[in-house]
Formats: C-alpha cells, sequence, structure tokens
C-alpha cells in the first residue's frame, strides 16, 4: 500500500467520477464501464477539448479506425521470406515425385563418374553436333552459305548474343582455355560433358576427363 502527502493547493482534486488520483480507492468506488457506456468511446471524447461535437468526431475519424502495433515493412518482409522458404520446400518435394536428383545426390551416386572405356571423345561429337544445332536456334544464326564466307551483316549483334550466352547450356560445347593463372591449363581443349556452377568438365581429343575451373 503507498501513502501520498501533499501541501496546500498541490493536494489533487476529485474527477468528475468522484475519484482522487493517485489514492487507493475500494471496489465499490471505482469507475465501471459497461458495453452501453464502453471505455475508449468516453475517454476520447472526454479529452477532445474544443471540438465542438466530440461525439460526431469521434464516429467518424477513431471508430472502428485500425491501429498497426508492428511494423508493417518487417511483418512483410518476414512473410516473403516465409513464401519462398515454403516455395521453395513444394518444389523440393515437386522433383523427389519426378525422381530429380540434386547435384549432390547425383555426386554421391558417381553419375558424373565416366568409365575409362565411357570416356571416349568420338563418342561425344554428336553430342557437340546436338549444341551446335541448339546454339544456332538460340542465337538466330543464317544457315552457313555454300559458297564462299559468311557475310558479317547476317550475324546477331554481340550485345544480344552476350545476354543468350549467359544462359545458354554449355552442355556438348567444344571449350579451349586461352587465358588462365594456371599456366599448365592453357590450351586445353575438350566437348563439355558437365557444367557446374564454377567449373566445366570436358573430355579432350586424347580421351580424358579434365576439369576447367572459372
Amino acid at each position: 500500500m503507498y501513502a501520498y502527502f501533499y501541501h496546500g493547493s498541490d493536494r489533487p482534486r476529485e474527477d468528475d467520477d468522484g475519484l482522487i488520483p493517485y489514492q487507493n480507492t475500494s471496489q465499490s468506488a471505482r469507475a465501471k464501464f459497461t458495453t452501453d457506456l464502453p471505455f475508449t468511446p468516453v475517454y476520447v471524447q472526454k479529452n477532445l477539448a474544443g471540438v465542438p461535437d466530440p461525439a460526431t468526431t469521434y464516429n467518424e475519424r477513431v471508430k472502428k479506425k485500425q491501429l498497426h502495433l508492428g511494423n508493417p515493412a518487417a511483418l512483410s518482409r518476414i512473410k516473403k521470406q516465409h513464401d519462398a522458404k515454403r516455395a521453395e520446400k513444394q518444389e523440393l518435394k515437386a522433383k523427389k515425385r519426378l525422381g530429380v536428383m540434386n547435384r549432390k545426390e547425383a555426386a554421391e551416386k558417381g553419375l558424373w563418374k565416366l568409365k575409362k572405356e565411357e570416356t571416349k571423345y568420338d563418342l561425344f561429337v554428336p553430342l557437340h553436333h546436338m549444341w551446335l544445332g541448339y546454339m544456332s536456334e538460340l542465337l538466330g544464326l543464317s544457315a552457313c552459305p555454300a559458297f564462299g564466307a559468311a557475310n558479317a551483316s547476317a550475324m546477331p549483334s554481340s550485345a544480344g548474343m552476350h545476354t543468350k550466352l549467359v544462359k545458354a547450356d554449355f552442355h556438348g560445347s567444344i571449350m579451349t582455355v586461352r587465358r588462365s593463372k594456371n599456366s599448365a591449363l592453357v590450351g586445353l581443349s575438350g566437348i563439355v560433358i558437365h557444367e557446374t556452377e564454377n567449373a566445366f568438365r570436358v573430355v579432350t581429343q586424347k580421351n580424358k576427363m579434365k576439369c576447367m575451373r572459372h
């Protein structure tokens, strides 16, 4: 229990409900609010000083208005992260239903490890021919002329090719290292049989599998 001491005019006066602030009151003397006289409209209208019609002001500007106590931006960011994780899980489940393996599972099962008799350059030449057709369609290249050299004006612009090459599939392409910090890789050439995020595995004309990292 707390006791408060006041001097002279500092003693608080009773409010309109007959209650003195900072003073414990009995249960029967406390203010009561019912559904007919709820707290919020009574409190707001009572504290609208200088307003000619507090009831109208409350109904138009306060009643049924929502106030966000949280941070909408943070809630939106959390919702986006949650939706992204859920979409990722759904995509993973769909791949499992289709029997699609991820990179780790494929590596564990040795799908990218060729046997010695399978590491033959000639076996992948047809794959390279398929890749040439794929790139011709992707870049919109015209057919090679029967006689003479191709006209340079028939070639697509370099700016347009760059965007398509970044997204292209290079399985079956022939790659050659022209410059590298590792001098042993310079001149290495072969047909790409496996493409990862930062490396290409190629089969050379000497029937050897080599790795090009970029």
